[in-house]
């Protein structure tokens, strides 16, 4: 799973309006782009004022501006101070107390009181997780140090395809700022389409780097699982004013609609989930200015719920949800049927990355870790075993001719002999077809292989060679690429020895073993160790591990960050050393019962107390 870095979670042109925006106007901005929440921004200049059409007209333009990306962005307005935000759950909350949502601005209803984070003050992903977990919501306007609207951070924009997605340059911002500044007076004032040209083509920058998780690793186990009572069921005969009522006073952005049928094997009657109503499907009817209280639930909820069970992994759940755009939540059920938790994008970016999870995550990688380790070792002493009865095969090649025959028709592997003398290789069979050849496509010519050598691998075996030749080592043996005939590069052990003569190299022989599949494997081994040492290191708090005997075997830079003690120095030493005396017992009694959280003192280097938790 791709964690974007700060820069890539912002979305730079946020739906923006002015105060006098008629709030019908908002509301079909929210149903027609998808957007979660519109910002009202200060109206500084006459360039930023919403046009409002005619009545008869709105229809139509609101329609072109779902049809032509072209109109949409003339719509965008320029980014100034900040001043309301009007999300969802505001709009669901009005149409469950049954209020008109016409005839007015949105400044009589938008909210006010706006939590906003300055752009110095999130370092790192973690840092606006912490941010939006701590106030519980899931929009985040970001602002510059003149408290100026640089863009929007959303739950949302945490979790889709972010590798094809572009960063946004801060050059951009800068001079957007600095031209409004300038055009108090509209002397100067740059036209929309002028600024989303510059946007675009502005350079790309990062404030901090991205993560990418296993997701195969990750089970949805992992997550916390919600209250029953925030799992709500609703019957489908329900008016959709009901419905808004239910999330309104559950604080719930989904409502699972269920009917009942008769169970023909027991007394009693069991309910069938028919799909979902989200806060997303309310922004949409009341666009449509569909009668809340004639419509049924049945005749608007998603017909198709996404089920998933508990012990699937994180990998299986954003597939299924990749294929409803992101929109649709997952029901989590229980091999028996019972639901016990809704899985959102909300849900999954705010709590994988919580400590806990990444423990999980990280104990679980290791297991994977010590059984690839495990297989890569059995593999190795495959390729040795076969090693030993190649050598001996190829003493007997080298004896007679007969020999070399026999040798080759009976290894599956590529066999060559290299006539030093000559300069011409023998290329076995199956080293051709090793490569995608026929036997009449490759010559006995030794650029044959050496045209085929990755660019990046020639000069090391080169270098093996000759220090073979030379009798600097007793076998040659490398790993390098080396290109087939569909121009694809596979990674290949070539193992060989040379023949000598009077002290003269005269003859070399050796195999060719594809060894693709295991090399690849091990890459990825190493990248992912790299990513995962990554974020354990960003984590704000300490994270360790200790042997059967206490003694410390790990730690995060957090460790020398909060305790003052250098991580070189702590390791192999025993972590109640470090615990201060009164707390030792506590800390064990806390490990007995692992659900109170009990404050502990660690000693640190400078001999004051530091609590933890």
């Amino acid at each position: 799973m791709f964690i974007p870095s700060i820069s890539q979670a912002i979305n730079y042109s946020p739906f923006t309006v002015t105060p006098e925006t008629p709030i019908e106007d908002v509301v079909i901005y929210m149903s027609s782009t998808g957007a979660s929440c519109i910002l009202i921004v200060e109206s500084s200049s006459p360039s930023n004022v919403v046009k409002t059409p005619p009545e008869s007209d709105r229809a139509t333009e609101f329609q072109n501006l779902s049809n032509d990306s072209k109109f949409q962005d003339t719509r965008l307005q320029s980014l100034g101070m900040i001043v309301g935000i009007f999300t969802e759950r505001d709009l669901v909350q009005l149409v469950s107390i049954s209020a008109s949502l016409s005839g007015f601005p949105i400044a009589q209803i938008m909210i006010r009181s706006i939590i906003t984070a300055r752009i110095s003050e999130i370092p790192d992903i973690f840092a606006l997780l912490a941010i939006l977990e701590k106030y519980q919501i899931s929009h985040l306007p970001i602002v510059d140090e003149s408290e100026e609207l640089i863009g929007l951070v959303t739950t949302h924009s945490l979790i889709f395809d972010w590798p094809q997605k572009k960063n946004k340059s801060l050059n951009f911002i800068a001079n957007r700022q600095r031209e409004a500044s300038i055009n108090k007076n509209g002397t100067k004032v740059a036209s929309q389409r002028q600024e989303l040209e510059a946007h675009n083509n502005a350079q790309k920058i990062t404030f901090d780097s991205s993560l990418t998780l296993p997701t195969n690793l990750i089970q949805i186990n992992q997550l916390e699982q919600i209250p029953e009572s925030q799992i709500i069921k609703a019957s489908s005969s329900l008016s959709i004013r009901q419905i808004t009522q239910l999330m309104f006073t559950h604080n719930i952005s989904y409502i699972l609609i269920t009917e009942a049928q008769e169970n023909p094997f027991q007394n009693h009657k069991s309910t069938k989930i028919l799909g979902t109503i989200s806060s997303r499907d309310i922004v949409q009817l009341q666009a449509l200015k569909i009668d809340f209280n004639k419509t049924k639930a049945e005749t608007v909820c998603n017909t198709l719920p996404v089920l998933v069970r508990s012990q699937a992994s994180l990998e299986v759940a954003l597939g299924l949800m990749k294929k409803s755009y992101y929109l649709l939540p997952l029901i989590v059920q229980t091999p028996t049927g019972k639901t016990v938790n809704i899985i959102t994008t909300t849900k999954i970016i705010q709590q994988i990355l919580l400590p806990k999870s990444l423990y999980q995550s990280l104990t679980r990688f290791h297991n994977y870790i010590k059984e690839t380790s495990i297989q890569l070792q059995k593999n190795d002493e495959k390729l040795k075993k076969s090693a030993i009865e190649r050598e001996n095969l190829e003493k007997i090649h080298l004896k007679t001719a007969e020999s070399t025959v026999i040798a080759i028709e009976g290894n599956q592997d590529g066999v060559w002999d290299w006539n030093i003398k000559t300069n011409e290789i023998f290329y076995s069979s199956q080293w051709k077809k090793m490569l995608g050849y026929r036997d009449d496509e490759i010559s006995h010519k030794i650029d044959e292989w050496l045209n085929r050598i990755h660019p990046k691998d020639i000069n090391k075996i080169s270098v093996a060679i000759q220090e073979h030749l030379a009798k600097k080592s007793l076998s040659y043996r490398i790993e390098y690429r080396i290109k087939r005939k569909d121009h694809s590069f596979i990674w290949v052990l070539d193992r060989g020895k040379a023949l000598w003569e009077s002290g003269t190299p005269v003859r070399m022989v050796g195999s060719l073993i594809d060894i693709t599949q295991s090399k690849e494997t091990e890459i990825k081994l190493k990248y992912q160790v790299q990513q995962y040492a990554e974020i354990i290191n960003n984590i704000q708090e300490i994270v360790l591990k200790t042997d059967a005997t206490g003694d410390l075997i790990f730690l995060n830079e957090t460790w020398e960050k909060i305790t003052g003690f250098t991580c070189e120095n702590s390791l192999g030493r025993n972590y109640l050393e470090f615990i201060h005396p009164e707390d030792r017992n506590k800390l064990n009694y806390a490990a007995e019962n692992t659900e109170e959280n009990e404050n502990i003192d660690l000693v640190a280097s400078n001999k004051k107390l530091v609590s933890i938790n």
